[in-house]
């Protein structure tokens, strides 16, 4: 009798939870609690990392829109910070190339990538991610 009890309980459990979630389509879970963003982001951020120069000189930086070869220069600046974030426009592409020195020597570090919006289903709904940005990575190894 207690084996078909706690069988009964379990079972219960078990549908009970599964209730609260919602298949959608066979895309995921359905969290009515969930943070969503139905509005799409105009912008989103874009982080430069970078490092510090082999002499300690200030690193020279440089942000385009496009690539570095063929692209429009964004902003162009010196830094001793190892990151700078800017709130950037979506569907776009972005490089950047860090000037590093070491003595006579001239160290270019470039990366580049195309911030776009990220956006998932939730009940139904197109949600978007705030959160997503891109990193380009202008660190020394």
């Amino acid at each position: 009798m207690k084996s078909i009890l706690h069988t009964t309980l379990i079972l219960s459990v078990t549908f009970i939870l599964s209730g609260c979630f919602k298949d959608n389509d066979g895309e995921g879970e359905c969290n009515p609690n969930a943070v969503c963003y139905t509005q799409p982001p105009e912008t989103l951020y874009v982080t430069l990392h970078l490092s510090d120069s082999p002499d300690g000189s200030p690193v020279k930086v440089r942000l385009y829109v496009g690539d570095v070869d063929d692209g429009q220069l964004f902003d162009s600046f010196t830094t001793t910070l190892s990151e700078e974030t800017y709130l950037l426009p979506v569907n776009t592409d972005y490089s950047a190339e860090a000037e590093y020195s070491d003595g006579e020597i001239t160290i270019i570090a470039v990366d580049g990538d195309r911030l776009n919006r990220k956006s998932f289903e939730n009940c139904d709904v197109t949600c978007y991610d705030y959160d997503h940005g891109i990193t380009l990575d202008l660190e020394l190894e």
